[in-house]
């Protein structure tokens, strides 16, 4: 009687899980051209309500290993295994990393729908340049939490991992209609009714061509720009990954473009910028303020504020001076470390200072251009001159022609002069310099020409 009752517990838990068990949605992309993609991107970020705190993100790293299982048993003869990703690349696509404690919208984190959209209106690919778009357009509408910039790499991942989770299913599908083609073709089409539907269909009577053992190439045309088709989706998805992994999506978090302003903020280490940020956004939530209007507001306190709004206890100890500082977790702290290395580094230089951390803004591919607010351009004159050599590392934004620029080294002014040109070529005086990254200094003023390309 016991073994009767384990066995139907078990059995109705099993009809149960079959039954409510979450199905893959299957995925369709189209590509869109530039500038149709352009303005669908405003469309769709203005059309998105108000997020809400915490979601649901479940995994599809069930149904992927659940289809992945099933298309390499020995009934397919290997005929899938070339489609089948590795467990490395499989773990790091699907795991969620906190996606389920960022701002939603209709149960889905808001990151996460920016990144399917912009997939999925790009043919599946993870074009930069579209990337930047749908997220400089989401910035000038509502600003991006630092936890969701941060979380966007994981966003993009798991937009990924549902376009797998899809095309295992179709080729699931698909392989289940191959087991139903052998059947068909040992009835000797006996059962016809039973398969009206499936004749009707292309592929299908490829896969009984190909049970029936027929080798000519009309029969097996269909089948296998089938195999070709899912190939290319394969390498589309694979492509997309090893994008999104070089982009450093810090870079698009809007509120940078004012607090790397203040030189202190600017040349501290990843880690102290990322606690700082961290810090700036919570105390934004907890004021219910949008984040690029509380960095607005933070840097109209430093204009204004004095000093010191901070607690401070003083203890003799052992012929030592002992000192506790205490400080409200409100803009005055963040204004405090702004003005003063010593309290950046107090307050959010992390505890494993030697740890490396990934870059929290620089970035090659891309720049900060958002105008919400602020209309100010800023210029990197990248001026090194260390031990009597000069090395030049300009960045001129976006509208910036030229600009002519002094300094002075040893007593000597020399002169540099940034253009824009379709490359890079260095000029002293009329005389082009190639293959040489550092100048040295003298007591020869220099008049140094440096085209940038557009």
């Amino acid at each position: 009687m016991a073994y009767a009752v384990s066995i139907g517990a078990v059995a109705i838990f099993m009809i149960l899980y079959m039954l409510l068990r979450r199905r893959v949605k299957p995925v369709y992309c189209k590509n869109l051209s530039d500038a149709e993609f352009e303005a669908r991107a405003k469309e769709f970020v203005r059309a998105m309500p108000l997020p809400k705190k915490c979601a649901e993100v479940p995994s599809f790293a069930s149904d992927i290993k659940r289809s992945a299982s099933k298309l390499s048993s020995r009934r397919y003869g290997g005929q899938f295994d070339c489609l089948i990703l590795t467990k490395e690349t499989l773990k790091k696509m699907c795991a969620t990393q906190g996606l389920g404690a960022l701002p939603s919208v209709d149960g889905l984190p808001r990151c996460v729908r920016l990144a399917k959209f912009c997939l999925e209106m790009s043919g599946g690919r993870a074009d930069q340049h579209r990337i930047r778009v749908v997220l400089e357009a989401q910035n000038e509408w509502r600003t991006l939490t630092f936890a969701e910039t941060e979380a966007l790499c994981w966003a993009f991942k798991y937009a990924l991992a549902e376009q797998l989770a899809s095309l295992y299913q179709k080729l699931y599908t698909v392989a289940k209609f191959q087991d139903i083609a052998k059947k068909y073709v040992r009835s000797r089409g006996k059962r016809g009714k039973k398969y009206a539907d499936p004749k009707k269909s292309k592929l299908f009577l490829s896969l009984c061509a190909n049970a029936a053992g027929y080798r000519a190439d009309i029969y097996q045309t269909t089948l296998e720009e089938f195999r070709e088709e899912c190939g290319r989706q394969t390498e589309v998805i694979m492509s997309a990954l090893e994008t999104v992994e070089r982009i450093d999506f810090s870079s698009f978090y809007s509120p940078l473009e004012i607090y790397d302003k203040y030189e202190i903020f600017s040349s501290s280490d990843a880690g102290t910028k990322r606690n700082f940020l961290s810090s700036a956004s919570k105390i934004s939530d907890k004021e219910n303020l949008d984040e690029f209007l509380s960095a607005v507001q933070v840097d109209r306190y430093m204009l204004s504020a004095s000093s010191g709004h901070m607690s401070v206890m003083r203890v003799k100890l052992f012929g030592r001076a002992a000192c506790f500082v205490t400080q409200k977790r409100d803009i005055s702290m963040l204004g405090a470390a702004l003005g003063s290395r010593y309290f950046m580094d107090l307050y959010f230089q992390p505890k494993n200072a030697g740890r490396k951390y990934k870059s929290i803004i620089k970035n090659r591919e891309f720049e900060n251009r958002f105008e919400p607010i602020y209309k100010f351009k800023n210029v990197n004159f990248g001026i090194s001159a260390k031990d009597g050599m000069l090395k030049l590392s300009p960045k001129l934004p976006l509208g910036v022609t030229c600009a002519d620029v002094e300094f002075e080294y040893g007593g000597t002014r020399h002169a540099i002069h940034l253009k824009r040109g379709d490359e890079r070529a260095m000029y002293i005086g009329d005389t082009r310099i190639n293959g040489v990254d550092c100048i040295p200094l003298g007591e020869r003023p220099l008049d140094i020409t440096l085209i940038l390309p557009d």
